[in-house]
């Protein structure tokens, strides 16, 4: 991080904000990120599912094992 050239009054703005004609490189994304907000859904989905109709999970595990 760049340290300021002033404590109290006016900055500068190319210590803040840096210069405009540097070509900055893009930051790549994760993918990481993307599959654990999805199994997140997932398990929010099954774990509202169980609390919202526990009949239906009773019926599923029963219809399974038989």
């Amino acid at each position: 991080m760049k340290s300021y050239r002033y404590t109290s009054g006016y900055t500068d703005y190319h210590a803040i904000h840096g210069e405009p004609f540097i070509e900055w490189q893009p930051i790549k994304a994760s993918n990481k990120y993307k599959y654990s907000l999805a199994a997140y859904y997932v398990g929010l989905a099954l774990s509202m599912s169980m609390v919202v109709a526990p009949m239906a999970w009773v019926k599923l595990f029963m219809w399974a094992l038989s």
